[in-house]
């Protein structure tokens, strides 16, 4: 990890997202098993609701990457993001 001093404003601004920003991504990632490894996947509104919420923090996630991080879609990590948001989209 660079020290602050060499990083720009954008790196800076990038690992601060991530620090604040991983207990959100982790809860995003379970909620929705919670439903499944219980037997209540499909519990109507409250299930919809939650399966909604967790992908817009992907994808608020995502597009904080892809401004923040120049080439971040070039990535493996970013083109993994972008499946995960493709993929979990409500509705599929």
């Amino acid at each position: 990890m660079p020290t602050t001093a060499t990083m720009t404003s954008d790196q800076q601004r990038l690992e601060t997202w991530e620090l604040r920003t991983r207990p959100a991504i982790v809860a995003a990632a379970i909620a929705p098993l919670i439903g499944v490894t219980t037997g209540t996947a499909h519990i109507g509104a409250v299930g919809i609701a939650i399966e909604i919420v967790s992908w817009l923090v992907f994808l608020v996630d995502l597009i904080v990457h892809i401004r923040l991080k120049p080439g971040y879609l070039r990535t493996g990590i970013g083109r993994f993001d972008l499946a995960v948001v493709v993929l979990t989209s409500p509705g599929t």
